[in-house]
């Protein structure tokens, strides 16, 4: 009777944690792996003459461009020229941010 009684719950708790297994997997199914694939940063100061960037590996004079890895945080310093005022950063893709 004891055996039963442990029997019992042993394969339920088998059939338990085959079921939570396989919920496990379906996710793992569900989700892309993430892709790591570089990108290219590409700077341009307007107008040329205004000054320079710097910063996670680039030193730019009117215009320059660096490959970078898509997550990578990337720092960037805006130097102006002598006469001239940094005004903002500006994006053709929306996704620059920063001041």
């Amino acid at each position: 009777m004891i055996r039963d009684s442990i029997y019992g719950r042993l394969r339920h708790t088998i059939a338990a944690r085959a079921l939570w297994l396989g919920i496990l997997l379906i996710i793992a199914i569900v989700f892309p792996a993430v892709s790591e694939a570089n990108k290219t940063l590409t700077v341009a100061n307007s107008p040329s003459a205004g000054g320079t960037i710097t910063g996670s590996g680039i030193n730019c004079g009117a215009t320059c461009s660096k490959s970078k890895n898509n997550y990578a945080d990337i720092t960037l310093t805006a130097t102006p020229a002598a006469g001239y005022v940094f005004v903002n950063w500006s994006s053709t893709s929306g996704a620059c941010s920063g001041t």
